[in-house]
């Protein structure tokens, strides 16, 4: 009676985490705005690795230079809606700009600032399957450790198309 317990228990677990992923990859634009940094914009790339499970790389474009950023994010059905999902996550950023650079000169120079830190992430994000396209509101807040010290943060949203 206990393996046929654990049986069905296990079988119901499995079945719920199975509607957590919506997707496999999905590229896009994402744009977003903070206080201290002001208005961002780049691409997004997230890749599930597991049923509720992805990595996400997002290049930004912002300061006169370029920013990477590596998530981890996990993700779960929000409010019982399928195709609506709760994520969260934290990761890593690097960055290279340069303030006073014109727009014809090179961006990697002596005057070029470099910064890195940690990450988190949470947001909702929304999968339309027929088109197949998904779209997310996020906060990513963040904190230098190299250079620029102190917490900063980004709100964004993200428009992907699916794989």
């Amino acid at each position: 009676m206990k393996q046929i317990l654990l049986s069905f228990i296990f079988a119901i677990l499995l079945s719920i985490t199975a509607f957590s992923q919506n997707y496999d990859t999905g590229i896009g634009l994402r744009g977003g705005n903070s206080y201290r940094s002001g208005f961002a914009y780049g691409i997004t790339i997230k890749k599930f690795v597991s049923q509720t499970n992805a990595i996400e790389a997002i290049l930004a474009l912002r300061y006169k230079g370029i920013g990477i950023t590596g998530l981890y994010e996990i993700h779960t059905t929000a409010f019982g809606v399928p195709e609506l999902q709760l994520y969260y996550g934290f990761g890593a950023h690097l960055g290279f700009w340069d303030d006073n650079r014109r727009d014809y000169e090179p961006l990697f120079n002596d005057d070029t600032e470099t910064v890195a830190g940690i990450d988190g992430i949470i947001g909702l994000e929304y999968t339309i399957k027929e088109i197949p396209f998904s779209i997310s509101v996020d906060y990513h807040p963040y904190v230098n450790i190299i250079r620029y010290y102190g917490l900063q943060g980004t709100a964004a949203i993200s428009i992907r198309f699916l794989f």
